[in-house]
């Protein structure tokens, strides 16, 4: 007996995949077919701004409840997102003075050469943290030991937390056999 295997598809689904509708006030003069679905494309490069947005900015893990602080939080995300397309576009034309050909996010007429198209993904994560090193700075070792006070508590293990912290327990725990040994190795 043939088992069946695979996936098995309602083929009038299948038929209605094959088809997009798209509705709009553009004129049929002025714009064809292809145009519009171009320009519909082109649409979802803004869905993709978002992504990045909430993906490389982490605008997923605010969780403000006072409108007037989510709105100046938004505001603020999106003029780092600005400083970080500045950044973006000299970046990217560094890598075109290389002698690069045209590199753009998707080329429809020219998609052979996927090696000359530079990851949005990819420069948008490395001017994004150029741009978080540029507002935050950088901070010497220096500094960091004379905040130790301040940074304390987002170091140090809380008393509430059930669960001892392994390494310090492990590195405490030879410290003192080390130590014992030492001692009972020594005249």
């Amino acid at each position: 007996m043939k088992a069946k295997r695979g996936r098995h598809f309602n083929q009038e689904l299948v038929w209605w995949a094959g088809w997009v509708l798209l509705i709009t006030t553009t004129d049929e003069q002025e714009w064809s077919n292809e145009e519009i679905l171009r320009l519909y494309r082109a649409r979802w490069q803004i869905e993709l701004v978002f992504k990045r947005l909430k993906q490389l900015l982490n605008l997923h893990c605010i969780s403000i409840q006072d409108w007037s602080r989510a709105r100046v939080t938004a505001q603020l995300h999106l003029i780092v997102w600005l400083l970080q397309e500045e950044v973006q576009n000299g970046l990217r034309e560094a890598f075109q003075s290389l002698g690069q050909s045209e590199l753009c996010d998707y080329d429809l007429e020219e998609d052979d050469e996927s090696s000359n198209v530079i990851s949005s993904w990819g420069i948008a994560h490395l001017s994004l943290e150029q741009v978080k090193i540029m507002l935050r700075g950088t901070w010497p070792t220096k500094r960091i030991i004379a905040c130790l006070d301040q940074l304390r508590r987002y170091f140090f293990t809380r008393s509430r937390q059930k669960r001892p912290h392994q390494q310090t327990g492990f590195q405490v725990w030879l410290s003192h056999k080390m130590s014992s040994l030492a001692g009972v190795a020594s005249p």
